[in-house]
């Protein structure tokens, strides 16, 4: 029996409706109906559903678990509660760029010590204490093993990143095994949950984050099971449940040894990312992609992409004279335009951008592709004239607008999906902008999943007269106020 037929009956049985009724509204055979009722068969679409739901006069949340029962039928439930957490990953605020956090003041303890922590408030405080003492000293260094999502912690690591440059971390993530975290709702997809909290501390120098799978190994038979561990120069933090417990260790010997147990899974690990750390080298890299025929498979940006409009004379205006090796720049960035043109203008890469985006532009000036500090924003005059040439080149593009945004436009993530390649492009905590691929593959079957199911669901998008016509409008509103 599926999902959606035992639904069905419910809420047949609730609402005082007979399946007869049912099919005659929904315009179906009678042997269909009976069929979807056993579950020997599933609707021919989502707008089936809808017909459904409407004759059964269901609330919006009563249509909402119609449609997931439907999605479960079709597409598995782990594919579907997978899908819930990738569009969460991107709906949420991705980098809090605010840098407020309150550093305890660092306890001297030279005794050596085991203790067993059994709240929240001792568990951070041998935490922060234990970290505190390394980046103290100077070219300090700290071993992080991380099986939870624990976002309180990456704030403090990304707020002692800004008082002390100097320290070094090395971070291994430990991935758990992909499908089991989906087959109930409420369990989440923690993969997505601790990359999330793995991408607040990225993109500094000193810091490396690895992946290996499964969970942390306490090294200690007698010891109970330990989610996360932090490990100093003496001191070692083993930590259960967040921050609700843990074991703290401060002694430089047995500290060594889990050093020794740290660097030997670190060798065995690959790192989770690759950096674009200039914007120099994003837009060669982007570039170097399309040269060798990599293929682009999908692009996700909320704001959309207005670079294959952008002209050389534009750059040269725009592009501020302070900026390092501005006239290279701006070479490699007509490199991208020029081939990125191509690309979109194939009709083959299937772009999602929201409507919200485009107002953005026009309000702000900005292109949410570059950081706004290399530039200064467009005249109203340039904006005109760039979305102007924009909506004569969409034509023959692939391109799919939302109604509504999925997250931030400013500050949000932007998702390219390449041959086997998953790259993020972001705003970092210090506000600078960021490309980077990620080396593990899941992360790419989760974007990839969810992107393609979205774009099935054209409800959520405009239609390409729809988009061209409500774009126009959008032009004529600014050239009647502001020209």
């Amino acid at each position: 029996m599926g999902e959606l037929s035992n639904l069905l009956k419910k809420y047949l049985n609730e609402k005082h409706k007979s399946i007869l009724h049912l099919a005659k509204a929904c315009s179906m055979d009678r042997s269909t109906a009976y069929k979807i009722l056993k579950g020997t068969r599933n609707p021919s679409s989502m707008d089936q559903i809808r017909r459904m739901s409407a004759f059964l006069q269901l609330t919006p949340r009563e249509e909402e678990k119609m449609i997931e029962a439907y999605e479960i039928d079709r597409d598995g439930r782990v594919s579907v509660y997978r899908r819930k957490e990738v569009e969460k990953f991107l709906r949420e605020p991705f980098i809090r760029i605010s840098q407020d956090f309150e550093l305890p003041a660092h306890v001297e303890d030279s005794l050596k010590t085991v203790r067993m922590l059994n709240n929240e408030f001792e568990v951070n405080s041998a935490v922060y204490d234990a970290i505190l003492s390394a980046a103290q000293k100077g070219q300090g260094k700290i071993a992080v093993f991380a099986t939870d999502a624990d976002e309180s912690f990456s704030v403090f690591i990304r707020s002692l990143q800004h008082t002390y440059p100097d320290l070094q971390i090395d971070y291994i993530l430990m991935i758990n095994y992909d499908s089991y975290e989906y087959m109930h709702e409420d369990s989440g997809y923690l993969n997505l949950a601790k990359l999330k909290c793995t991408l607040q501390i990225v993109g500094n120098t000193n810091t490396r984050v690895y992946y290996q799978y499964g969970t942390v190994n306490s090294g200690m038979n007698e010891v109970p099971y330990f989610t996360n561990a932090v490990i100093t120069s003496d001191t070692v933090v083993m930590l259960k449940n967040g921050h609700a417990k843990a074991l703290c260790i401060q002694d430089p010997d047995i500290a060594r040894e889990y050093q020794k147990m740290f660097e030997e899974t670190k060798d065995n690990s690959k790192e989770l990312f690759a950096f674009a750390n200039s914007i120099e080298i994003m837009f060669h890299y982007l570039t170097d992609l399309s040269f060798h025929n990599i293929r682009a498979r999908l692009i996700y940006e909320m704001a959309p992409c207005l670079f294959h409009s952008v002209t050389e004379q534009l750059l040269q205006e725009k592009t501020i004279q302070e900026v390092p090796e501005r006239d290279t720049l701006i070479q490699k960035i007509l490199a991208y335009v020029e081939v990125n043109g191509e690309v979109i203008r194939s009709g083959k890469v299937p772009m999602i951008h929201c409507f919200e985006g485009y107002r953005d532009f026009m309000e702000s000036g900005l292109l949410r592709d570059l950081p706004s500090h290399m530039y200064t924003p467009l005249t109203m005059k340039e904006r005109i004239e760039l979305l102007e040439r924009y909506i004569d080149s969409i034509g023959d593009t692939d391109l799919h607008v939302l109604k509504k945004a999925i997250g931030p436009i400013q500050n949000g993530l932007y998702v390219f999906l390449y041959d086997q390649e998953l790259m993020f492009q972001f705003l970092n905590s210090e506000g600078r902008l960021i490309l980077m691929a990620l080396n593990e593959f899941t992360f790419y079957d989760a974007f990839e999943d969810y992107l393609k199911a979205l774009i099935q669901k054209t409800e959520l998008f405009y239609t390409k007269e729809e988009l061209t016509e409500k774009l126009n409008a959008l032009l004529n509103e600014y050239k009647e106020k502001y020209v």
